[in-house]
């Protein structure tokens, strides 16, 4: 079996069973992953981007 099936399956069974899911994912990363990619998805903001050198790379551009 797959690394990606199996992580599927085990994200999958704690889904199911009440569990976090997907935790750590921002939400358009889950919506990409879970729907048609032909819905709008939620807009990135910034605390969705961990690395914070490029996070606040991005800040300084939007401020500029």
């Amino acid at each position: 079996m797959g690394a990606y099936i199996c992580i599927g399956k085990i994200v999958g069974h704690s889904i199911l069973h009440g569990g976090p899911g997907l935790v750590g994912l921002s939400p358009a990363a889950k919506h990409y992953l879970a729907y048609d990619h032909e819905q709008i998805p939620p807009p990135v903001v910034l605390e969705d981007i961990p690395d914070t050198n490029l996070r606040e790379v991005k800040f300084q551009t939007n401020t500029s």
